[in-house]
Formats: C-alpha cells, structure tokens, sequence
C-alpha cells in the first residue's frame, strides 16, 4: 500500500491538542498536534499545521481504518472509497493487510 512500511500499525485512538498562539499575539496562529496512540500501545505526537488541521481532523473523523507508519509519521486513512481492508481487520488480532475479496 502506499506510504506504509512493514511496520505500519492500525490505530487505536487519537486526540488532538491545539496550543494558542503567544500572550503577546493572540491573534496570531496556534499550534496543532495529534497524539496516536497504535495497537502495540504505544504513544506518538505527529506535529500538525494549522491551515491543514481541518483536513486531517475530517479523514480521522470519517474513516473506518487508521493506520500509521512509524517509519515516515504517515497517518493513512483507508476504505475512504470501497473496500481495501477486509472487514474486521481494524479488531482482533493483528492482521496483515490486504484487498478485501482478493483483488
């Protein structure tokens, strides 16, 4: 799949933290991060822009699978259209991923 390593996990949970800007320019641009925490438990902090905050918070909210290459930091969503992952592959036991139906 494109951008995952072998290493890739599923994702379990993940939560957004949004830092405002300096007292002295509170008009100015916050700080966004996303904490991911994968299926080994584990805890990473991604660094998140700001004018991409709401892209990313729309395809963590409306995805099925989550996945994250440790390797690079890439966050993947997938089954955005049809059906890659099998179903069930986001509970249980670890799983290699795969196309669903054997395509």
């Amino acid at each position: 799949m494109s951008g995952a390593s072998t290493d890739t996990l599923r994702v379990d949970y993940v939560n957004a933290n949004w830092t405002p800007g300096p007292p002295d320019r509170p008009d100015g641009p916050g700080t966004f991060e996303l904490l991911v925490v994968t299926e080994d438990g584990e805890r990473r902090t991604l660094p998140l822009a700001t004018q991409d905050a709401s892209a990313v918070l729309a395809l963590v909210e409306h995805s099925d699978v989550l996945l994250l290459d440790p390797q690079t930091s890439t966050l993947i969503a997938g089954n955005l259209a049809g059906q890659w992952f099998q179903p069930g592959w986001t509970r249980g036991a670890r799983r290699e991923p795969g196309p669903a139906h054997g395509r």
